[in-house]
This record gives structure tokens, C-alpha cells and sequence, in this order.
């Protein structure tokens, strides 16, 4: 598994879960070709890294793609490129039809390629064999990564390189017989929607595409009603995925027990008071990360047992997911190691100590006390076969009550039966150009779904269904302000909805 870095962000007083991936390495062998490994900053700011490589970005195009289309793939790199062939994770790539682990990229006009000498090097006829695979069956969205290890590079002055990437490029696809396309309205010319999402066109340089999230966020409240507890910015800018998911930024907080302090930022964003966070995804937007990052909203603060996430504690199931602290069992091996297996299969439900720091069951209703490990040492995990575990080395297995908790930190106030158990998502998309019909679709979908008390989609779990509908969550649009800039005919065509 990848090594982690896991940041808290102050921002405007504000709570900012930052997840990111340490790619810090370097190596210079000199030769005729050489294999370079760049470094690649991890940071914790708004966006993710400077990087050095030649290579800025690599994507598809489109962004979303019907499963009986193809699509192009396009690496943008420095100005001193003359060509790029890269090396592809064997089985995932078909070309012209064909499996392929090498790809030569044109920046000539052909293969697809748009404008010839601007450095964005393309391949066409592009496809994808995971296509088919067991894991999509039952889920009319595809949303994954496949990786490109290395490209060798050409300079202008003939020298050639290896530069390895280890770069994961995001895809999604929609299957052709579940395809729902999308009522699409024009705002601005920089702003369309949705019944579920708005896009909105931003402009951001390479490499680190920085973005003014303030501003974003104005433009929706200068768009809509004040009525949504969160908000979340899908990023479609191309990084590698993998280094970053995304991350949850604190609002504001009124609620007590969980460790949060009282505060209220809201009128930085435009609103008046009602949001709570806002959720920033990096072209990774699906339910998982959404119960996730939501989820920061009240956890895992309580020291003994979280940092951000959980620390090790034994829960059957989390919100944030199998591998961030909530395990299925732990137990001693010898001496001061200790085993911690992992939950099966992969979900996002969260358990009932959650449910309690959320507000949506009483302390009654937790299965007390909370077993975790004490000041763990990560040793070593095996994710060769399952149940993965992870072993530790620790002071002791601590068990935490609800005594303790309500002396520490309070009790959960308001609670269960007062505290808020209905919330309004809004989703904003941000592009560099408006997003197709097709891609539209994808996260309408998507978002739609995601709003159900619950889903027959594989892999997806509706944060009501997560919650065991102790909670429920809007995920349509509030209507538009009266004074937003719109022609009168599509207003009119609007209130005729």
C-alpha cells in the first residue's frame, strides 16, 4: 500500500481534512538514457503539487465516455519535448483494438492530436479492457484508474530519458443501455445545470491548477438559495489520482461532543449561516468518498482513538471506509504485536459509535466499550490474501467508555431525536471548458443516486442507506435566485418546469 500523509489544514479557522500521497523521491543516473524519478511535492495547500517532470498532465478526452465509444489520451509536457511513447500497465490499454503496453503520442496534428506543436502530445482510438470486468456488473457507471509506469522522452536537443511516472489517470465511463441524458440548461456562458449540479468553467495554469475555491463557492450562493449544509467541488483539472482524493473543509459548528469547537465562517463562502463544509474531490467524486469526507464533518476527533481518522479501533464497519482505523478484529500475537483485521468486504457504513458523534442514535444504542490499540506503531500489513491485516506494536488493548467521553468532551448536544437528521448536498463540477452532455450525465447520475434512501447499484452506498436511514440527504438543486443573469426565455422555460 501507498504511504499516506494525513495533514489538518486551518483555514479561516476552518477544519481542512487534507489526504495526500508522499511521492518525495529523486534519482540522476547520467547516460545516453537515463531513468529519472522526479520529485513531486506533496503539499496541503488548495492544490496538490509543483511538479518538475516533463510531463505536466496526462488525461483522457473526453472526460466521460460511453462503454461503445473510444477516447483519446493526452499528455501535456514541457516545451523542450520533441516525442513521448509511454509505458502502460500491462492488460488495461486497448489501442485499435488491441492489448498494448507502449503508446506513441503524437504532436503533429494526426492520431487525433488538435493543434500540432503545442505540446500536448495524443493518442486516438483509445480503450479500456476493465470494461468488462465482475466488479462493474450491476453498476451502470465505470469509475476507475489505470496506470502509466514511465514514458521515455525526446528532447529538441536529441537527448532521450525514462522518466518514471507511477502516474494513475482517472476514467469513467457510463454503460451505453443505462445512458440517461441529461436536461442541461445554459445560466452563463460559464455556468450550466442541472436538476443536481452545476458546471462551471474555471481558468487554471499547469502544473498545480489552483484554484480559488472562495470564489467558486460565491458564485453558487450568488446562484442559488442559502439552504445547503454542504457543498462539494468536483476538481476535473488532470492530476494523477491516487495523491490525493479529496478533503473536507469545516464551515462551521454549533453541535457539541465530539471535540469540535463553536464557530461560524460561513459568511467567507457567501452563505448566512447554514453551511457546515464543503467536500473539495479531485476527479475521484463517487459515494465512498462522499460518506467519507461527510463523515469528517463530526469524526474522529476524540483523541484516545482518532487523529483525523480513526487510530486502531474495532468496528464492524466506518464511514470512512475500511482502511482508515476501524477494524473487524483486534488481538494479541506475541509480546507487544498485535493484529488488526480488516473489515469485509469494502464498504462505507457507518458504525454506531459514528452514528452517536453524528447525532442520529442516543449513547444507549452503542455497543460500549470501544476496544483500540494504545499508542500503535504500524509494523507491517499483508494484502496478499484476504482477511488483510495489519500488525502493530502497542502499549495494550484500551477499552473506551461513554463516560469517559461525556467527561472529556461533553455530552452530544443536541441529541439524538433533536439534532439535525435531514441535509442538502449541493454539487459543483468545475472544468476548463463546459463539460459535454455525456459528462454531465455521468455525474447527474452519479449525484442523483447518491441522494436515495437506497441503491441497487453495485458499489454505491447513498449516505441514508449508510446511515441506516436514521439520516436522509437532498441532492437536487434549491431554485435559482430570481436575480441570476439568464436570458427571459430560458427563465420563462424554467418556471414551466
Amino acid at each position: 500500500m501507498r504511504t499516506l500523509i494525513l495533514a489538518l489544514l486551518l483555514l479561516f479557522s476552518s477544519i481542512c481534512i487534507v489526504t495526500a500521497e508522499n511521492l518525495s523521491f529523486f534519482s540522476d543516473e547520467k547516460g545516453v538514457i537515463r531513468t529519472v524519478q522526479y520529485p513531486k511535492k506533496a503539499s496541503i495547500a488548495d492544490d496538490i503539487d509543483s511538479n518538475e517532470s516533463p510531463i505536466i498532465s496526462a488525461s483522457i478526452d473526453p472526460l466521460v465516455i460511453l462503454t461503445d465509444e473510444v477516447c483519446n489520451i493526452v499528455v501535456t509536457t514541457a516545451p523542450n519535448v520533441a516525442s513521448v511513447t509511454l509505458k502502460i500497465m500491462a492488460g488495461t490499454i486497448l489501442h485499435e483494438g488491441l492489448v498494448v503496453e507502449t503508446l506513441v503520442l503524437y504532436d503533429d496534428g494526426t492520431h487525433g492530436d488538435q493543434v500540432a506543436g503545442d505540446n500536448k502530445f495524443t493518442i486516438n482510438d483509445i480503450y479500456f479492457s476493465f470494461v468488462n470486468s465482475s466488479y462493474f456488473e450491476g453498476s451502470p457507471l465505470i469509475s476507475t484508474n489505470w496506470l502509466i509506469e514511465n514514458a521515455t522522452i525526446t528532447y529538441d536537443d536529441n537527448r532521450t530519458e525514462i522518466v518514471e511516472l507511477n502516474y494513475y489517470v482517472a476514467t469513467k465511463l457510463i454503460k451505453r443501455e443505462s445512458y440517461i441524458a441529461p436536461a442541461t440548461t445554459i445560466i452563463e456562458e460559464d455556468l450550466q445545470k442541472t436538476d443536481y449540479l452545476i458546471n462551471l468553467i474555471v481558468e487554471s495554469d499547469p502544473p498545480d491548477y489552483p484554484l480559488d475555491l472562495f470564489s467558486v463557492i460565491n458564485r453558487y450562493y450568488n446562484t442559488f438559495q442559502d439552504d445547503r449544509d454542504f457543498l462539494v467541488v468536483e476538481d476535473t483539472f488532470p492530476r494523477p489520482t491516487f495523491r490525493i482524493s479529496g478533503y473536507y473543509c469545516s464551515v462551521s459548528n454549533h453541535d457539541q461532543g465530539f471535540n469540535i469547537p463553536i464557530f461560524d465562517n460561513t459568511s467567507v463562502y457567501g452563505s448566512a449561516g447554514r453551511l457546515k463544509g464543503f467536500i473539495k474531490t479531485y476527479n475521484t467524486l463517487n459515494s465512498g468518498l462522499l460518506n467519507h469526507e461527510i463523515l469528517h464533518r463530526w469524526a474522529a476527533y476524540l483523541t484516545e482513538i482518532g487523529s483525523i481518522h480513526w487510530n486502531v479501533i474495532q468496528r464492524p464497519s466506518s464511514g470512512f471506509g475500511r482502511f482508515w482505523g476501524a477494524y473487524g478484529e483486534i488481538f494479541h500475537t506475541s509480546e507487544r504485536r498485535y493484529r488488526a483485521i480488516f473489515n469485509e468486504p469494502e464498504v462505507f457504513i457507518y458504525n454506531d459509535l459514528e452514528l452517536y458523534l453524528m447525532g442520529l442514535i442516543t449513547s444507549e444504542d452503542v455497543k460500549w466499550p470501544i476496544q483500540y490499540l494504545i499508542n500503535p506503531t504500524f509494523i507491517e500489513a499483508s494484502y496478499d490474501q484476504t482477511p488483510y491485516y495489519k500488525d502493530f506494536d502497542s502499549d495494550g488493548i484500551g477499552e473506551l467508555f461513554y463516560e469517559q467521553i461525556a467527561a472529556t468532551y461533553g455530552q452530544r448536544i443536541p441529541a439524538a431525536g433533536e439534532a439535525q437528521n435531514h441535509f442538502n448536498l449541493g454539487t459543483i463540477v468545475v472544468s476548463p471548458r463546459l463539460l459535454t452532455e455525456t459528462e454531465i450525465a455521468y455525474y447527474e447520475m452519479l449525484i442523483r443516486e447518491y441522494g436515495k434512501q437506497s441503491s441497487l447499484w453495485s458499489n454505491f452506498w447513498p449516505f441514508a442507506a449508510a446511515t441506516g436511514n436514521k439520516a436522509q440527504l437532498t441532492t437536487s438543486l434549491p431554485p435559482l435566485l430570481r436575480n441570476t443573469n439568464i436570458t427571459p426565455t430560458i427563465l420563462q422555460l424554467l418556471l414551466e418546469e
